[in-house]
């Protein structure tokens, strides 16, 4: 991954990036601007917080997301695909909607309608 020459952060998620104007029309910029999310299971309850891009909260349901979350890439969306780090919000939000049973999420969680358009290539 890239690093960001000023405070060596990976480039989509630096904060020097907001600083710059000519990030306010880049495409990339969604990933850093992602609000912070809840996600529950039963009376379990987990936070993505994005100031700090970490995951808190009921430590069996931090771990049973953390544990798919192996750094590697992986295909989500046709030719999509996913830094799986518990830093990105939709590699974390995928692992809990996709890989674990009864998680809900409050209503600032990442949003794939704009990536699963039919017939669009992204």
């Amino acid at each position: 991954m890239r690093r960001c020459s000023v405070c060596l952060d990976v480039v989509i998620y630096c904060s020097c990036a907001l600083e710059d104007d000519s990030w306010k029309t880049n495409q990339k910029r969604w990933v850093t601007d992602n609000p912070s999310f809840t996600i529950f299971r039963g009376d379990e309850e987990a936070e993505w917080i994005s100031e700090t891009r970490e995951l808190v909260g009921d430590k069996k349901l931090v771990q049973d997301i953390t544990k798919h979350l192996t750094g590697e890439d992986v295909v989500v969306l046709h030719q999509m695909s996913l830094p799986m780090i518990v830093e990105d919000p939709y590699a974390v939000h995928h692992v809990a909607s996709f890989l674990l049973d009864g998680c809900s999420f409050s209503e600032s969680a990442p949003d794939w309608d704009k990536y699963s358009q039919p017939g669009v290539i992204y």
